[in-house]
């Protein structure tokens, strides 16, 4: 497959300049708070696909500006041969290059594939650019009576295939080839008139055919999927369907004819034949359509059906079980309507479309929105960039595909990103993320901030810690910051660096805590910077937080390690030691001596 790997946005919309994007997965989300930029985002790739600027696109600040977007590719040279059905490219061998267009000038393509591709075409087609030159030096130039300088042909006509990945309009660089020849500053008309002809067997030519797909395949299709205009309606007034808006603003129908296999011009037509032939055809299409949301949304079947009624085609949505009572859908919940345009509009998708999503399951409860998230995952093979703010939709075992939409209207800097989860600060922008990695920060706001900031495994390991602090009258400025499990210390660790705090994390020693360590480990340049900030709350193996307690005191404070009693028995002790029903002169030496040192690590260095 092609895939993106970096994009930069200039003058378009709210961004003058969004920073390079660094795209480092096959799933992308773009998260932010509301009104910073993140849809703009993927309303100027869409304008990329589709080549078609407009003056909306350009920021109010300056009307001269020229909006640009210049995407980043990457694709191996197997795929391409495979796509192209011709063998031009190393099969073994990937490909990266770069596209750039912009509303006032023309396409730039950068990377070596260009001219790879162009030398292999035309070492593979040589005989037909012979033709070419045969055709132009023995009839039109004769047909003129035009004498020339010795050229070398061959190169000029390279040149000018090789402009069509500048431009698809070959006219102007053929106008330089033929002033070039002729050494003239101005072409005449019988000039104009042999460019022209050259420019038609140009155009009529293979190679021009075959740059043509190659182009076609180097910038692969866009797909946005809009929550508002991509729903599917509930009629459609045949009478509408030449208006030029149409297509615009019911591409949720068009799509659901992409899923019939038909074009819009196509039932067009059909619909306007005479007799019953237009509802026998829309019931065969209606026969047998249903969704499986098994493992993916819920398990509805569904089935939906056309009617025509006069000028008049209108959608209903029965209950696989229930033949009787249609509904329209936008009598369904706005979770389902969701659903359901959003399945049309991958079937109505290529393969290896790169899909852009805007608020995925915006109007799904919770869970549901993670059964998107699972379907993104597991049922689909394409690039994904999505929006959100929903912290149902961020995947914490894939933070690096977290990029923050930022639009700081103070700094007159306009929508940027950060392709660093880790080094916002912005509360608000970030409140997903936090959310995500399991705290309610309207509930219970992150501590991270100035002092000593202590990372925990989880919740019970925070009060024990608290309780230890209290015991021996510690008073420095420590805030204890509990993950939710010692997998997930790396996402605390990571926005404590991007924050520039002081910080630490303590792990337990168990065997379970291995693959927190070395998640852990690969954010650190070397071991040393490393052992610099994560510590062990015990040089005993197998040593977790409730072992700080002395067999007489776990059993005197009934301290026992089942996950379903560990935080009620942490926050318990917790709140002893602040009543004062427990003291230091209580405890054992060996629970004593186990807390000073875990004390030691937080307060020394």
């Amino acid at each position: 497959m092609v895939q993106i790997k970096g994009i930069r946005i200039k003058d378009y919309k709210s961004m003058y300049d969004t920073g390079l994007i660094t795209i480092e997965d096959r799933i992308t989300v773009l998260a932010g708070k509301n009104e910073s930029g993140k849809t703009n985002i993927l309303h100027a790739l869409e304008t990329f696909y589709k080549d078609d600027f407009s003056k909306n696109d350009v920021p109010t600040k300056d009307g001269k500006l020229n909006p640009t977007i210049i995407v980043d590719f990457e694709v191996d040279g197997e795929y391409f041969n495979c796509k192209l059905k011709e063998d031009l490219l190393d099969a073994e061998s990937t490909y990266t290059y770069t596209v750039e267009r912009s509303k006032d000038y023309v396409d730039k393509f950068n990377g070596r594939i260009i001219d790879e591709v162009i030398k292999s075409i035309t070492e593979r087609e040589k005989p037909e650019i012979d033709k070419i030159k045969e055709t132009f030096t023995e009839e039109i130039l004769e047909k003129y009576n035009f004498q020339i300088d010795k050229i070398n042909f061959n190169k000029e006509i390279i040149k000018i295939y090789k402009s069509f990945f500048s431009s698809e309009d070959l006219s102007e660089e053929l106008s330089v080839f033929i002033k070039e020849i002729f050494k003239v500053e101005k072409l005449n008309e019988e000039m104009k008139t042999v460019s022209s002809e050259i420019l038609q067997i140009v155009e009529q030519s293979d190679i021009y055919s075959m740059m043509k797909s190659v182009k076609k395949i180097l910038i692969p299709e866009f797909k946005y999927f809009d929550n508002f205009n991509d729903m599917l309606p509930d009629e459609i007034n045949l009478n509408e369907i030449e208006n030029e808006e149409f297509t615009t603003k019911n591409r949720g129908f068009i799509n659901l004819l992409g899923y019939f296999g038909k074009t819009l011009k196509e039932f067009q037509k059909e619909m306007n034949e005479v007799s019953r032939m237009p509802q026998t055809l829309l019931d065969s299409y209606s026969d047998n359509i249903t969704f499986d949301y098994k493992n993916i949304y819920t398990q509805e079947d569904l089935r939906i059906s056309l009617n025509k009624d006069g000028n008049m085609i209108y959608v209903n949505i029965y209950d696989v079980d229930d033949n009787i009572h249609p509904k329209k859908p936008s009598q369904r919940s706005k979770g389902l309507q969701w659903f359901l345009s959003f399945y049309l509009m991958l079937n109505n998708s290529q393969e290896d479309s790169i899909l852009l999503i805007d608020e995925p399951g915006l109007y799904l409860h919770a869970s549901a929105q993670k059964d998107i998230l699972n379907f993104f995952e597991n049922n689909l093979k394409n690039n994904i960039i999505y929006t959100t703010h929903s912290p149902y939709l961020i995947d914490t075992k894939n933070m690096l595909r977290i990029k923050l939409v930022i639009n700081d209207r103070s700094k007159g800097k306009g929508t940027t990103v950060e392709n660093k989860y880790y080094k916002c600060s912005d509360i608000d922008t970030i409140t997903p993320l936090i959310t995500a990695i399991g705290y309610d920060v309207s509930q219970s706001p992150l501590e991270l901030g100035s002092g000593l900031n202590i990372i925990t495994e989880g919740p019970s390991d925070r009060y024990y810690i608290l309780s230890f602090i209290k015991l021996f009258g510690i008073e420095e400025d420590i805030h204890i910051i509990p993950a939710q499990g010692a997998t997930t210390t790396h996402l605390l660790a990571s926005l404590a660096i991007g924050w520039n705090l002081e910080y630490k994390v303590l792990l337990d020693t168990d065997s379970e805590n291995e693959k927190a360590r070395n998640k852990l480990y690969e954010l650190y340049l070397n071991e040393d910077e490393y052992n610099k900030y994560i510590y062990k709350i015990s040089k005993n193996k197998d040593f977790c937080i409730e072992d700080v307690f002395s067999k007489e005191d776990k059993k005197k404070y009934s301290i026992g390690k089942a996950k379903n009693k560990k935080l009620i028995t942490a926050k318990m002790i917790y709140d002893k030691v602040v009543k004062g029903e427990i003291e230091k002169k209580d405890l054992e030496d060996e629970t004593i001596n186990n807390m000073e040192y875990i004390l030691n690590l937080i307060c020394n260095n």
